[in-house]
């Protein structure tokens, strides 16, 4: 576009440069507000998870033994003898697979299944920081079912709900 005088061709960019700006400013607010609207479901889901998941423990802490860990202890791994599956309380922890690589990071809530110790290329479970776990040994897990099945069922219901919990909708 030409103008014959300069303060009218100046008005003129400007006029473009704001007009441009005023769209991506809302198609950035719509995604804002899309991003917002989707990341408060995602959290009231996750919220709503961990008081079931506090509960949970709080149901189950007659069969569970504490134990910490510091940061950089290897919580499960390839040729360690297990106690049985343990329930993360805090802090976090990462999956790396044999090679090295970071296949999973590990928050409250999350369950860190014991590893085969005869199974040398299984992940091993490592502590970012320090972290408080919950083990339920497989005698007190045998013990839940034989005699108090609603509590190994509220378990189970917890356990495969952070199983497909990642899943897309249509897997589910």
């Amino acid at each position: 576009r030409v103008e014959p005088h300069v303060d009218r061709a100046l008005e003129c960019c400007e006029d473009m440069v704001i007009t441009a700006w005023k769209q991506n400013a809302s198609g950035a607010e719509e995604q804002r507000t899309s991003l917002f609207d989707t990341a408060a479901d995602d959290l009231q889901r996750h919220l709503e998870r961990q008081v079931r998941f506090e509960a949970l423990v709080d149901e189950l802490r007659s069969w569970l033994h504490p134990r910490r860990y510091a940061a950089g202890d290897a919580i499960a791994w390839p040729g360690l003898q297990n106690d049985g599956l343990q329930l993360l309380i805090s802090g976090r922890a990462s999956s790396y697979e044999v090679s090295g690589t970071r296949s999973r990071q590990y928050s409250p809530g999350d369950a860190i299944w014991p590893v085969n110790p005869s199974d040398k290329t299984a992940p091993s479970v490592i502590a970012d920081e320090p972290c408080t776990t919950m083990v339920l040994t497989p005698t007190a897990r045998l013990w839940l079912e034989q005699h108090e099945e609603q509590r190994a069922l509220h378990l189970y219901q917890h356990l495969l709900a952070g199983r497909f919990e990642g899943a897309p909708e249509t897997t589910r």
